[in-house]
């Protein structure tokens, strides 16, 4: 059953114009397809450099709707943005926003030559996933989440509990409780 793409509630939201395109669970799209409105982004303007690098970037960003991933990633070999299917047909609006807005940071990286999955690192030490998670929590701030759902958000079932609080006090969250998942709505 096909249904319209999904419009967050623009109050509490700063993002008017953003919309999930719930529609798809498989195969290849423009970025735009799925994610829609992302270059009104402030963070995204900022982050490829204004309005029209933005549109740009975004125009050249290919989404993988594939099992392979648990939530996003981006694919180190092509620069493109990997999904799970279910996980976009299920995830809350601010999920994947918020998702979204991390694997673009991804993206920046991979077009600057930078290693995304440097082994060197631990998952929560890697300056790549530091950088992105900055970025994100800067803007779940900035559209009102509180610092125990963004303690949440930084939960992810690859990590132990040492970590996550590791990762959450390196990155200035206030609450430190733990997690059994990040959740789906």
């Amino acid at each position: 059953m096909q249904t319209e793409p999904l419009r967050l509630p623009e109050s509490g939201f700063p993002m008017k114009g953003f919309e999930v395109n719930r529609t798809v669970s498989h195969g290849e799209f423009p970025l735009s397809h799925i994610f829609i409105g992302l270059e009104d982004s402030q963070v995204v303007q900022s982050l490829f450099g204004g309005k029209g690098p933005a549109a740009e970037a975004l125009r050249n960003v290919c989404v993988k709707l594939d099992d392979s991933a648990e939530y996003m990633y981006v694919n180190d070999v092509d620069g493109s943005i990997v999904v799970r299917g279910e996980y976009l047909q299920s995830a809350s609006d601010k999920l994947l926003y918020l998702d979204i807005i991390h694997e673009l940071v991804h993206v920046k990286q991979y077009h600057e030559g930078r290693e995304l999955f440097d082994s060197k690192f631990s998952y929560v030490d890697r300056p790549t996933e530091l950088e992105a998670y900055k970025v994100t929590l800067d803007e779940a701030r900035k559209i009102g989440m509180t610092e125990a759902e963004i303690e949440d958000y930084l939960y992810v079932e690859w990590i132990t509990k040492k970590e996550h609080k590791k990762l959450a006090k390196m990155l200035g969250v206030n609450d430190q409780r733990s997690r059994q998942g990040r959740p789906s709505s």
